[in-house]
């Protein structure tokens, strides 16, 4: 396996585990899918939708900027919050791709080819 196309891959795993990480919590994927339907909310309109209290989606929403997918707009005294998940698509879309070129679906048990190993698979190591 080629050593640039490995640490390339390994770079995008390593940038996208945070992402994955805050991805991975349901009141997170709820935030998300509610600035994406309803656009820039505040904390209290947010909290008006869910169960949690406010000083859990102001932590919430704490983790999704750090994460890149939400911005944050300050309208007075009021802090607005909008999806902005582009840069974190393109990170996951790019990961994809350069897995994908690594190790092709059809070889990474997509298929009949199970068994297979891709190019520097586990397979390959052995």
């Amino acid at each position: 396996m080629s050593g640039t196309t490995e640490r390339t891959t390994m770079e995008y795993f390593e940038q996208c585990t945070n992402l994955f990480r805050t991805l991975g919590d349901p009141a997170r994927q709820q935030i998300i899918l509610l600035l994406g339907k309803h656009g820039p909310m505040n904390v209290k309109s947010i909290t008006e939708h869910s169960h949690l209290s406010r000083p859990a989606i102001s932590h919430h929403l704490k983790l999704l900027k750090q994460a890149e997918i939400v911005t944050i707009r300050q309208q007075g005294t009021e802090k607005y919050y909008a999806l902005d998940a582009g840069s974190a698509m393109r990170l996951m879309k790019d990961l994809i791709a350069a897995f994908e070129k690594e190790c092709p679906p059809e070889a990474a048990g997509g298929g009949e080819g199970v068994g297979e190993s891709c190019e520097g698979g586990a397979a390959a190591e052995r």
